[in-house]
This record gives C-alpha cells, sequence and structure tokens, in this order.
C-alpha cells in the first residue's frame, strides 16, 4: 500500500516555509522560481509514501524500480482537492523541469517521473555549472 496520510496541516507548514523562503517582502506569499521544483517534490512528499512507491531493487541498489503510479492511487480521496486550490497549481512546467505540478495532480502524469524530473530541475536550478559540460567561455 503506497497511501500517504494527505496531512493538510503538512502541506500548510510545505507551502508556508517555501513562501517564507522568498526575500522580497511585496512578494512574501510566492514561491521562488529557483524552488518550485523542489516545492513540488516537497509537497508531493507530504501526501504521498514516496518510500513504498519508489522501492530500491536488491539486486542492483542504484537502480530504481519503476512502476507508473498516479496520485490518485495512493492519497485519501480529499487530497487531490487540497492540493489543486494551493497556489503551486498555477506553476508554469518552465519552473518545475518540464512537469507542472497541476499535471500531476490531475492524473496526467504519473508521481514517479514527477520525482524524477522534479530532483533534476531542482538540482541543475542550484548547480548549472556541474550539469553544463561546456567548459566556462574564458577557459575555451
Amino acid at each position: 500500500d503506497t497511501k500517504g496520510s494527505g496531512d493538510p496541516e503538512a502541506v500548510r507548514d510545505v507551502l508556508s516555509a517555501l513562501e517564507r523562503a522568498n526575500s522580497d517582502p511585496s512578494k512574501q506569499a510566492m514561491v521562488p522560481v529557483g524552488l518550485r521544483s523542489f516545492g513540488a517534490l516537497a509537497l508531493l512528499a507530504a501526501t504521498v509514501d514516496l518510500r513504498k512507491v519508489l522501492k530500491t531493487s536488491a539486486e542492483t541498489p542504484r537502480q530504481v524500480e519503476v512502476q507508473e503510479v498516479l496520485l490518485h492511487e495512493c492519497v485519501p480521496a480529499l487530497v487531490p482537492a487540497l492540493l489543486g486550490a494551493l497556489p503551486a497549481m498555477d506553476w508554469p512546467a518552465a519552473h518545475t523541469g518540464g512537469i507542472a505540478f497541476r499535471e500531476v495532480v490531475g492524473g496526467k502524469v504519473d508521481i514517479v517521473r514527477a520525482v524524477d524530473i522534479w530532483t533534476l530541475a531542482f538540482f541543475a536550478a542550484r548547480h548549472h555549472r556541474l550539469l553544463d559540460p561546456r567548459p566556462p567561455a574564458a577557459d575555451v
């Protein structure tokens, strides 16, 4: 069983923490663009038991056994409506690595794929130089 708790308080806590990261006082209720892929992951983790969804294979510890799982299959019935009311539903896919939060909540994209993309997108937003194989212009 991959059902998470779907705790509304946990979801509110995650969103509140993400909003506090915005240094612009006029936009305090907004999650910074650079944190949105992490935010999507954190909101998903607050509602889904990701350990059960992403189970690691004993024979190949570095690989994740992939099974397609839609959000509504692994959360209590109230969770899609709870998540659907969040400002994260308006985040464009361009801010979250190509998969919008609303696509996962709406059941159009499975959560295993979203976790992969959002993790890479967050890392890429924070560590451009580590992911770009080209040397900096000054080194050429």
